[in-house]
């Protein structure tokens, strides 16, 4: 794990693309990437798994049905 590649929040959502806001309920609700939490309210995020996140995310579309 290399903590030099820590993300804070704002810097997790603009990586994924959402808002701090869904980051938040994704914890509250156990879904979404791993986080780090660094005591009190402060939570971070590893670099590496945001990309393990968006990667377990990516689907190959079905097979268009043959007529």
């Amino acid at each position: 794990m290399n903590m030099s590649l820590k993300l804070s929040q704002q810097e997790a959502a603009e990586y994924l693309g959402f808002s701090v806001p869904t980051l938040e309920r994704w914890r509250r609700l156990g879904v979404g990437p791993k986080f780090l939490k660094l005591g009190g309210s402060r939570v971070a995020y590893l670099q590496e798994h945001l990309a393990e996140y968006v990667e377990s995310r990516v689907r190959t579309p079905a097979l268009e049905k043959q007529s």
